[in-house]
């Protein structure tokens, strides 16, 4: 066993060649610093860097593994994304995936500049590629989404999240810091509950804008409701959809947490690799905290809920690992 001398931190490590080491990456992505993955197999925290990038580049494409193993998904997607610091970008950047509701596996997700058509246009063509077929997409009001869906699916539907929706109109009469409209928005509230009719929706809709008859502001939110009425209220004709983003908002918090302390990333490429890695892990890690009807999902992986039923996670999980030493001959595949 040989004996170093890290230059960035003066200290000595050993380096045991004979010894293998787990993947690394895995617990990186966990959200173990390089310091202490270092201090475990003692190496220097730049070794280990390296290794995990290294680990990370030979990873097979989130929806390389989509394509050739699942088939077993709901169709009710749950559209969202994070904002992304990248260096060589003034703004951060979008980070959109799409997750599969009631498997909670995440299908695909693309790193793009911005929520723009092209970026929504891409991640519906990369679906339609690995024969993923949504009955109704999940998302925010997005201008640019909508018009994407028609071209790649023009028979899926669109539901609006309803926490967005509502937290919209929250900012847009200033609840939380004024009383003039806490009145109104409470009575609004009422209707976006599930089982109503669309006859109690329409009445309270009508009262309200008989009792703010004079009001700018509450008549454009009324009309408003009632232009988009589909696409707030979808998930009443659609077993089993949801009328909010919360699942995914759920994966956002988590990855939040994650990009919170790598402070952003050094290229397009580099976020690409790291954002690629936590899809990938996020669907080969089991569930621990899903509650309600989800219950069932706890110790299980998402992965394993969308394979085709002939196939074994574990079988799953080593062509993947084959398909990595395959191509750390050769190129990345396309």
């Amino acid at each position: 066993m040989n004996r170093f001398l890290c230059k960035l931190c003066k200290h000595s490590f050993s380096v045991n060649h004979k010894r293998k080491l787990p993947p690394l990456w895995i617990a990186h992505i966990d959200g173990l610093p390089f310091r202490k993955i270092a201090n475990q197999y003692d190496l220097s925290p730049i070794q280990i860097y390296r290794q995990v990038e290294k680990e990370m580049n030979l990873l097979p494409p989130n929806e390389w593994i989509t394509g050739r193993f699942c088939e077993r998904f709901s169709g009710i997607l749950n559209i969202d994304g994070k904002f992304i610091k990248v260096r060589g970008y003034e703004k951060k950047i979008a980070f959109i995936y799409a997750l599969d509701y009631l498997s909670h596996d995440i299908v695909a997700g693309i790193l793009a500049v911005g929520e723009s058509y092209e970026a929504f246009l891409k991640l519906f063509s990369i679906l339609k590629e690995v024969s993923y077929t949504p009955k109704v997409v999940i998302s925010d009001e997005t201008p640019a989404l909508p018009l994407a869906l028609e071209r790649v699916f023009p028979r899926c539907f669109q539901q609006l999240c309803h926490t967005h929706y509502l937290e919209n109109i929250r900012v847009l009469l200033k609840i939380r810091t004024e009383e003039k409209y806490r009145s109104f928005f409470n009575e609004l509230s009422k209707i976006f509950a599930p089982n109503l009719s669309l006859e109690h929706r329409l009445f309270v809709l009508s009262s309200l804008e008989e009792k703010y008859a004079h009001d700018f502001l509450v008549n454009h939110i009324v009309e408003d409701i009632l232009d988009k009425y589909h696409l707030l209220f979808q998930f009443e004709k659609i077993s089993d959809c949801p009328n909010s983003n919360n699942i995914i908002e759920a994966f956002n918090s988590h990855l939040q947490g994650r990009l919170k302390t790598i402070k952003g990333f050094e290229s397009f490429k580099g976020a690409e690799r790291w954002l690629n890695a936590w899809m990938i892990r996020r669907r080969t890690k089991p569930f621990t905290d899903c509650e309600g009807r989800f219950k069932i999902l706890n110790g299980k992986c998402s992965l394993e809920e969308t394979i085709y039923e002939k196939l074994k996670f574990e079988d799953v999980y080593e062509k993947i690992t084959e398909h990595k030493k395959k191509i750390s001959k050769n190129k990345h595949p396309k």
